[in-house]
């Protein structure tokens, strides 16, 4: 993928995320999340939109779309259990479900259900492995700066999941730039809804854990992508090939 190919995948990916954010705002009003977090659950989705277009995985797009929606609520899901909330989660589940399938579907439409990509079949345990460990090591050092600020247990909790599961993001997002590059932009775009909500009841952290999430990022952009790439390229579809790992 070049950078204009980028562009050409960016503008249906933020058209159909901002439909189903803002469906996804409407709806969960009525169950009780006002202001803030109606916006949060916003962004929420115009990144899921993204992730769900830019994602490589051999699957159909709606397949595809109940995957990542599903998948990327586990943190959310963790701090409402926490938070007296846990009365809305099979709801949300349920929303997140219907507007995954609806982002999915149309990024197959857009022909960004990865039909370009082929599977890398040998060594599936092993990458597998190799990205739910260098997730949980990038959600322990995370835990180091959650235990320094006092947080609650249940934000260590989400922390170490929400690390896990972009992990396995960036071995499967296909971006036109150098391995450590990808894993940062990746990560950051994931963690937008997050700085969103840090910004209205947290300011002070937004700084200290963009630079984390920086760096993190980074470290498993260059580490997965070189070790743990969950795809290969068909040579047809790009001359730039990542199985060797060495950008």
């Amino acid at each position: 993928m070049n950078k204009e190919q980028m562009i050409k995948k960016l503008k249906p990916a933020l058209a159909v995320g901002t439909c189903a954010g803002g469906a996804a705002a409407f709806i969960v009003y009525f169950e009780g999340l006002k202001g803030p977090d109606m916006f949060a659950y916003f962004f929420f989705w115009l990144v899921i939109s993204v992730i769900v277009f830019f994602a490589n995985l051999r699957a159909p797009g709606w397949l595809k779309g109940l995957v990542f929606s599903e998948t990327f609520a586990l943190p959310v899901f963790i701090t409402m259990y926490y938070n007296d909330y846990s009365y809305i989660i099979p709801n949300i589940m349920a929303i997140n479900g219907f507007l995954g399938l609806f982002v999915g579907y149309f990024s197959g439409l857009t022909g960004s259900d990865s039909r370009e990509m082929t599977r890398r079949l040998e060594g599936i345990p092993r990458r597998i492995l190799v990205c739910a460990a260098s997730g949980a090591a990038a959600g322990a050092l995370n835990l180091i700066f959650i235990i320094l600020a006092g947080r609650p247990v249940y934000v260590m909790y989400a922390a170490v999941a929400n690390w896990i599961v972009l992990s396995f993001l960036v071995s499967l997002v296909n971006l036109p730039f150098r391995n450590w590059l990808t894993g940062a932009i990746t990560v950051e775009a994931a963690m937008l809804p997050m700085f969103f909500l840090f910004a209205l009841h947290m300011p002070e952290s937004i700084l200290p854990t963009f630079i984390l999430s920086a760096a993190l990022g980074a470290a498993l952009g260059a580490v997965n992508r070189k070790h743990a790439l969950l795809f290969t390229r068909d040579p047809a579809s790009d001359t730039d090939a990542f199985t060797s790992g060495g950008r």
